[in-house]
């Protein structure tokens, strides 16, 4: 019989500092966020859609995960940089935890040709 065990699985939080508001993130994002990590490391998008993409997956670990967030402010402070400076290490810290799997050279090779086609 097969069996899935994961009691060893540990749901870590992150603190995420924006200007004036400070924010608890999961290294075990909610499905919607999930949803949204998956469409942004997968997807292919032209400069306006990569920082919605970005926006909308930082956005959602900010509100399944907090109480009372204001949005409209949130979105204020969330420019392209802000955003990148987020997505980088967020993504490295769900590979440390060994939640994604950091891509080869062959993997991305695959990919290109796969989206190419």
């Amino acid at each position: 019989m097969e069996k899935i065990d994961l009691t060893g699985f540990i749901r870590e939080d992150i603190e995420l500092v924006i200007d004036d508001m400070t924010f608890r993130i999961s290294t075990d994002p909610d499905v919607e966020s999930w949803v949204f990590l998956l469409n942004f490391i997968n997807g292919k998008f032209n400069p306006e859609e990569y920082v919605d993409a970005q926006r909308k997956l930082l956005i959602s670990l900010i509100v399944n995960s907090n109480k009372d967030v204001d949005i409209a402010k949130l979105k204020d402070k969330l420019g392209p940089t802000a955003l990148e400076q987020f997505i980088k290490p967020y993504v490295e810290i769900l590979i440390k935890k060994g939640i994604l799997k950091r891509l080869t050279e062959k993997d991305i090779k695959k990919k290109i040709e796969k989206q190419s086609s």
